[in-house]
């Protein structure tokens, strides 16, 4: 019987501490939603926006590589307006409308999810390489951003060398979090667009 006690204590405390780890992700999750709206729904420098997005969306999944693209109608081609691989940000960057992984998504205005990133994909997509280029992106994940009106105008993607690095759980997230990004930057852009009218 003292075996079967030990054995019963054993399970209950797991069953404990995964419980404890499933609140304490919530938590976080919740929390750093609740920073995110608050930090970038006042916010008009799209700059500081998609940082401060970048920081939220590193909280809570793998983002080694980080980026947000935006159609811009005018040009009728694809700005890559945040760039980020190992700790570097870099420049922006232009593609024509419809090309690469975010001209995909734009049309699409679906999510994607591939955690074990190979050439195939790289060629379905029409992906080209930025940054760090010597290391291998093994998990990618792409969402769309959408207007107010429904229209797709963008994309935001994290990606990570690791295979595996993303769950259904992490789309929903991200999709929630795109949500919040498409609003300050709709809202930004309407304000700069004021100003320069005035």
């Amino acid at each position: 019987t003292d075996r079967r006690l030990v054995r019963v204590s054993f399970i209950d405390i797991t069953q404990r501490k995964r419980a404890e780890q499933e609140l304490n992700r919530y938590v976080q999750t919740t929390t750093t939603l609740y920073e995110l709206s608050q930090q970038i729904r006042t916010s008009l420098d799209l700059n500081q926006v998609y940082q401060d997005f970048h920081h939220a969306v590193g909280k809570l999944m793998a983002c080694e590589v980080f980026l947000i693209a935006l159609l811009d109608e005018k040009q009728q081609d694809i700005e890559d307006v945040y760039l980020w691989d190992a700790g570097e940000r870099f420049p922006n960057a232009r593609q024509p409308a419809g090309e690469g992984l975010a001209g995909s998504i734009i049309i699409s205005g679906e999510p994607l999810r591939v955690n074990d990133w190979n050439e195939t994909n790289a060629r379905q997509t029409g992906s080209s390489l930025f940054g760090h280029v010597e290391k291998d992106t093994r998990s990618v994940m792409a969402v769309p951003l959408f207007r107010s009106n429904g229209q797709c105008f963008g994309m935001v993607s994290p990606q990570s060398y690791e295979p595996n690095a993303y769950t259904a759980e992490h789309e929903q997230l991200l999709l929630a979090l795109a949500s919040q990004l498409s609003k300050s930057i709709e809202n930004a852009q309407l304000f700069s667009e004021t100003q320069r009218s005035n």
